[in-house]
């Protein structure tokens, strides 16, 4: 049992690794619009304005 929760974070570290690596390219003007940004991470207003 122990072996399969090792692997499991293995491989589920790999994926983010990779996806935090091909993400950016995918998408180069940042995050897709369907994303709640702003639920996840509260982001000051002033930065908010400024982007937009």
């Amino acid at each position: 049992m122990q072996n399969g929760q090792i692997l499991f974070i293995l491989i589920s570290s790999i994926i983010g690794i990779i996806l935090f690596i091909i993400y950016p390219q995918l998408y180069p003007d940042g995050l897709p619009k369907w994303v709640p940004f702003q639920d996840i991470i509260p982001v000051p207003q002033t930065e908010n304005e400024s982007n937009s």
